[in-house]
């Protein structure tokens, strides 16, 4: 995931996610989820255990993981909670979890192709 691809929703704030106390975009250009395991627990829905890679730091994650299917199209959709101060996001002064929680969600939505009838 390209890290300069993070947004807020809000002009101002997302001006200032892609500067080295928040995501460090010129050095960290990506963040990666490396899967090891992926488990079905019905209905569409799987749990993927892996490794997140943000900033440099590394931690193992299970991702609730939802797919659902349209024509030729598979969507997985799902969210979960990282610490963001684990993965070095918001250093300095922003590490104070008064202003910004430490506790955030990540939000994803991917479409594919190729994915077999399910």
């Amino acid at each position: 995931v390209d890290t300069g691809s993070a947004t807020l929703g809000v002009k101002e704030t997302d001006a200032e996610l892609p500067k080295p106390v928040w995501f460090n975009v010129p050095k960290f250009p990506q963040a990666t989820f490396q899967s090891s395991a992926i488990k079905a627990v019905g209905a569409g829905k799987y749990e993927v255990a892996g490794k997140l890679s943000i900033k440099g730091a590394s931690q193992d994650v299970v991702v609730p993981v939802t797919l659902t299917q349209s024509g030729a199209t598979t969507t997985a959709a799902g969210s979960f909670a990282i610490k963001r101060l684990a993965f070095k996001i918001g250093e300095n002064e922003w590490a104070d979890t008064s202003m910004v929680a430490d506790e955030v969600q990540v939000k994803f939505k991917l479409a594919l192709t190729g994915v077999p009838k399910l």
